[in-house]
C-alpha cells in the first residue's frame, strides 16, 4: 500500500497474489508536490517576482522534504539562460548570503547554476526554511557559507557578476 506519506524517490514494489509468490517487481517512482503556501521572491535587476513553492516536485534532503533552488528560479521563468548568472541568497529577516561571505572571511564567490541545481530548501524543526546543499557541491570551498536560514519570505537575487570578480 502507497499512502499521502510515502517519500518521494524510486521504490521497488513487489506484487504478489493470495498465497501466491511474487508474481514480479517493478520500479515505482513517488512524485509529491509541496502544498504550503511559502513563497521566494526571485529578483533580477529592477524586477521581482514572488514565487510560489506549491506545485514544486518535493524531494528528500537529510531526510526531510525539500525544493530545489534552481526549481525556484526556473518556475519564476525572469531569465531563459539562469546558467549565465550567480545567486545571492537573501533571508527574510535580511541576512545576505555575499554578506555573509564577506564577513565570515571565507574565499568563496557566489552560487552558479551548476551549484543551484545541488541546493535544496528545507523545513527545519521549527518550520523555518533553511538552504542546504549536496556533499562536494562547492568543489574545494567551506560548504557551510552557503547556507541561509528563513527563506520563506526570502530573495533569491541574480547576479551576472560573481563577487570574487
Amino acid at each position: 500500500m502507497i499512502t499521502e506519506a510515502a517519500e518521494a524517490g524510486l521504490h521497488n514494489i513487489t506484487v504478489t497474489t493470495g498465497d501466491e509468490s511474487a508474481i514480479g517487481t517493478v520500479l515505482f517512482e513517488v512524485v509529491r508536490f509541496w502544498r504550503d503556501d511559502e513563497t521566494v521572491t526571485v529578483e533580477y535587476k529592477d524586477e521581482s517576482i514572488p514565487v510560489p513553492l506549491k506545485g514544486l516536485p518535493v524531494r528528500t534532503f537529510k531526510e526531510k522534504d525539500a525544493v530545489r533552488l534552481s526549481e525556484i528560479v526556473e518556475k519564476s521563468a525572469l531569465v531563459t539562460q539562469p546558467e549565465k548568472y550567480f545567486y545571492n541568497l537573501i533571508a527574510s529577516d535580511g541576512y545576505s548570503l555575499e554578506r555573509g561571505i564577506i564577513v565570515g572571511g571565507w574565499r568563496t564567490g557566489l552560487p552558479p547554476w551548476s551549484d543551484m541545481q545541488k541546493g535544496y530548501l528545507y523545513q527545519s524543526p521549527n518550520y523555518e526554511l533553511l538552504t542546504g546543499w549536496e556533499n562536494e557541491t562547492i568543489r574545494g570551498r567551506v560548504g557551510q557559507c552557503y547556507n541561509v536560514k528563513w527563506m520563506n519570505g526570502g530573495t533569491i537575487e541574480l547576479r551576472e557578476n560573481d563577487i570574487l570578480e
